[in-house]
């Protein structure tokens, strides 16, 4: 799946994916604390507020009817002749007239509260709650109305009503305020339950809150060890096994049939497809230099029984030589046979020298060609040696980018420490020090595994810059060797010369050789044959010779296909 995307889309990605997910985890957050704080504002903001209303209103309800009961019993007094008893019976019905108008402007102002809270009340459940409160209220101010029109009416009446009229008045008064005061504890209760429930509620949103935040932390942990690790194994997979296939045919034990996958279309797949494109130019150019080495084989072998069979040649020359020396001691007669033969050997032996002399030229043009082929071995191993050079400066490259990954390595472990300080604000910015860090270390890593590469390429410059000197070596021995083959040429020409006098000689003593002339002229003959025989075999040489330099021109033309 990774495959298909490059590597920075990778790590881009995985970024990506995980502010998602932090950015998921805030808002359900921050949705959670909104809500709790929702909830927590309207107890604040409504539920206490209107407890605490209804608490005052009753207890100055509470006062009214201790207020109402000393009237009466002021009232009692007074009827009875108690001194003072009329003048603080009207003090407290001042004071209860006071507190009946406090507890109506409350009622009033609770209302009030209610109905606006209503306005501001967006959940359905709570502003129902509200509407039956809003109801209850206003169902008590009308009762606590009654009540107080009856006490207002009782007060009016005590100075004419009798003590057991006043008691009956008192029960309904009562009974009205008991009832107004039920009325009141009950919204009170009703409150009461809906506060606990809205903070039960608050809580439970709070630990499902906790719970989703965990659940969260849970996941991101699992995505921040399981999502790295899957694109890190998609990432270093591909470059393991380019680096194993490298050390395979570092070592000399590769099999150049084994491609890499190049499937996909990241970096590593290009990397994959040119490497299996140098692979094929390289079986290509082994399997040609085994051809031609094989070739040169074949050619060297054709030389070297063409060469026995002239050496079989000479000597069977030898032998027929001896024979004509043989046959010449008897000759005695026949002096313009014998001279007549004596020219013919004398034209023989031209050929033999014109094949000499073009045997020293080609052994010079050879010569040449092992001084052309020496240069270029010198050249190569020149090229070789600024390898080395280079591949040094390349080590001085990555020992900069050594550094570099260190100083990043500090620099993100500074930073992760200010992150630290930091506390929560530096969390995020902690995280991204880390994978800095991450990276220095993997750079670092890999430096030291293109350096191990550069020594062993190191070395094995080396060791061509060793063979190119061997080489040179030996092509030297060679051009010693082809000197010496053009001064055997010479020789020899030098020697048909000695021969072409020789024959001057004999045919200055033809005049003596009459007897065996028939042998003598046979003995020419079977010379002539051996003498083409011999320019036969020199020709073959000459083409071996010429097929053996074209195939080392091959193979020098295939050794400079690779880029040094």
């Amino acid at each position: 799946m990774f495959s298909k995307l490059k590597i920075a889309t990778r790590i881009y990605l995985m970024g990506g994916l995980q502010l998602l997910l932090m950015l998921f985890m805030g808002g359900m957050a921050i949705l959670q604390m909104t809500k709790i704080g929702h909830e927590l504002t309207t107890i604040a903001t409504k539920d206490i507020p209107l407890s605490n209303f209804l608490t005052q209103i009753t207890e100055h309800q509470i006062e009214q009817a201790v207020l109402f009961e000393r009237t009466l019993f002021y009232t009692s007094l007074a009827k009875q002749g108690v001194a003072d008893s009329q003048n603080e019976a009207s003090g407290v019905k001042i004071k209860w007239s006071e507190l009946a108008t406090k507890i109506e402007k409350e009622l009033s102002e609770t209302k009030k509260f209610v109905s606006e809270a209503l306005k501001s009340i967006d959940d359905d459940k709570t502003k129902n709650e509200f509407i039956n409160v809003l109801a209850a209220l206003k169902k008590a101010e009308e009762h606590y109305r009654k009540v107080k029109e009856f006490s207002e009416l009782m007060f009016e009446q005590s100075s004419q009503a009798s003590l057991v009229q006043l008691s009956e008045q008192a029960h309904k008064v009562e009974a009205l305020g008991d009832e107004v005061k039920d009325e009141l504890v009950a919204i009170q209760m009703r409150i009461q339950n809906f506060t606990l429930e809205a903070t039960l509620k608050a809580e439970q949103d709070e630990k499902e809150g906790l719970n989703w935040i965990i659940a969260m932390l849970v996941i991101a942990l699992a995505f921040d060890l399981v999502v790295p690790r899957i694109i890190g194994q998609s990432i270093t997979k591909p470059i393991v096994t380019l680096s194993d296939r490298l050390r395979e045919i570092a070592e000399g034990d590769g099999d150049l049939t084994v491609s890499l996958d190049e499937s996909g279309k990241d970096e590593t797949a290009d990397v994959a497809s040119s490497f299996n494109r140098f692979l094929k130019v390289l079986r290509t150019m082994i399997g040609n230099t085994n051809q031609q080495a094989q070739e040169l084989g074949n050619s060297s072998e054709i030389a070297l029984s063409v060469m026995q069979k002239t050496a079989e040649d000479v000597n069977k020359q030898r032998l027929e030589t001896e024979m004509v020396a043989t046959a010449v001691t008897q000759m005695s007669t026949t002096t313009q046979e014998v001279a007549l033969n004596t020219a013919q050997a004398a034209d023989a032996t031209m050929k033999v020298r014109d094949r000499v002399v073009s045997g020293e030229r080609v052994a010079n043009e050879t010569q040449e060609i092992m001084k052309q082929l020496a240069e270029q071995v010198t050249e190569s191993s020149n090229v070789i040696e600024s390898l080395v050079a280079e591949t040094n400066n390349i080590g001085s490259v990555l020992t900069s980018i050594q550094g570099i990954a260190e100083q990043t390595n500090l620099l993100a472990l500074n930073a992760a420490i200010e992150a630290a300080r930091a506390g929560e604000s530096g969390r995020g910015f902690a995280v991204v020090a880390d994978e800095v860090r991450s990276l220095a270390q993997r750079t670092q890593t890999s430096t030291v595994d293109i350096q191990d590469l550069l020594v062993r390429l190191q070395a094995e410059a080396n060791n061509a810059v060793s063979s190119m000197s061997k080489g040179s070596e030996s092509t030297e021995i060679c051009l010693k060797k082809s000197a010496q083959t053009s001064q055997t040429f010479k020789d020899a020409a030098e020697a048909v010369q000695e021969i072409s006098d020789l024959n001057v000689q004999i045919a200055a003593a033809a005049e003596e050789q009459s007897s065996v002339a028939e042998e003598i002229n046979r003995n020419l003959i079977n010379i002539s044959q051996l003498a083409d025989d011999t320019a036969a075999g020199a020709q073959e040489t000459k083409d071996a010779n010429k097929n053996i330099a074209m195939r080392v021109i091959d193979l020098h033309t295939n050794l400079n296909k690779f880029v040094i």
